[in-house]
Parts: structure tokens; sequence; C-alpha cells
């Protein structure tokens, strides 16, 4: 028999499918959620966070087995290669953020563009939801933190912006966000960056690096 939390995941696919938004719970904070290929999609996820129109950085809920697809290794170290991998097995699904060469399947305005070309935020969370929602949803599926822009992230449901709650399919269901966002490590640089402090401590990710 599906549960009511299963009927919620399709009903909440079927909504990304037709350009729609989700909120939703991540192991961190609340998520919002969008198609970044599908350009009405955009407009709604801009809109809703009062983000000017064109190209602004995402963090992108992927699956580990789409790494090579999402980053581009050949702009990395063999060495920073190995190690991504390592930080996978040990921190996913997990509170980390991992900032990759942008591969080429990923559309620009999602990106930020570095010195040596554009870059892309990723993770595997692990929040139940997250996951059921990225890997139903087949491919890379931002989750942008459900503020407004300059506005601070939201830990709790209640946190959240009348108007963003009133333009997505909310999903609010247990386990609840902890309240702290991931951690995001740069590997686009040498060596490697900590651009927000978060769930993982930075101390332990830069000892990979040593």
């Amino acid at each position: 028999m599906t549960s009511p939390v299963d009927k919620t995941i399709a009903k909440a696919l079927q909504e990304l499918q037709d350009g729609g938004l989700v909120l939703h719970p991540t192991g961190g904070l609340w998520g919002l959620a969008a198609d970044p290929l599908n350009p009405d999609a955009m407009d709604r996820l801009r809109m809703a966070k009062f983000i000017n129109p064109g190209p602004r950085p995402f963090v992108l809920l992927v699956e580990p087995g789409w790494i090579s697809s999402v980053g581009d290794s050949d702009r990395l170290p063999a060495d920073t290669v190995a190690r991504i991998i390592r930080l996978m097995a040990r921190y996913w699904p997990g509170g980390l953020t991992l900032v990759l060469p942008a591969g080429p399947s990923i559309p620009l305005d999602v990106c930020l563009m570095g010195p040596n070309g554009p870059t892309v935020a990723i993770r595997h969370d692990d929040h139940l939801v997250a996951q059921a929602l990225c890997s139903g949803f087949g491919r890379p599926l931002i989750s942008t933190s459900a503020n407004r822009s300059g506005q601070p992230a939201t830990a709790t449901l209640d946190d959240v912006a009348d108007e963003i709650v009133s333009n997505a399919l909310v999903i609010d269901v247990a386990p609840r966000p902890s309240g702290i966002a991931s951690t995001v490590l740069d590997l686009t640089v040498s060596p490697p960056v900590v651009r927000r402090e978060g769930r993982v401590p930075s101390s332990d990710l830069l000892s990979f690096f040593d």
C-alpha cells in the first residue's frame, strides 16, 4: 500500500516536472526545489526569492553516481579527484556541499564563473525527502535555501516567508531540518577553501589535503 509520504513525493515530483516549486526539508535547512533546465521554473524561483534575472549560483542535489557528469574532472588534478571520492565516501549523504568545475550538462545560469571557468555546488543530502526527490527526478535538482534574497536562511517552516509557502508545494514531514547549514568546500582552487562553515568541521575536511 502506498503511504501518505510516498503520495506526497509523487505529487511533488509531478509539480517539479510541470515547472513548479517544492518546499522541502533537508538535513540542514528548509530547501526550495526547482528544475534547473526549465526556464519557467527558474523564473518562478527567482521571483519567489526576490532574485534579479540572470545567472545566479544554486546548490544542486545529486546522486553520487552522477559526479562524472555534473563535474568536469579534466579541470582537476588527479590527486584531487581521488580525494573527492574519499570525501564522498565519508560525508555523503550528509551536510557537505562540494564546489567543482561544472560539467557541460550543467546550465551556466546556475553556475558561478570562476577564474578557470564555471563552477557548480553539489550535495547528496541526508534527508530522506531530499533523497527521494533527487532520485525520483532522475537528474540534478536545484535545492536552494528557502529565504528571500538577503534574508537569513530558514531553519523552521515558520521562518519561511508566506510568499514562498504560497507559491510552492510544501512537504512537511519528520525529521525536521537540523537548523545548521551544510559546509561548503571549494575544490576548484588549490589548496581547497571552506567557503561556509557548517555541519562538517572544516578541520576534518582540510585534513584530507594535508
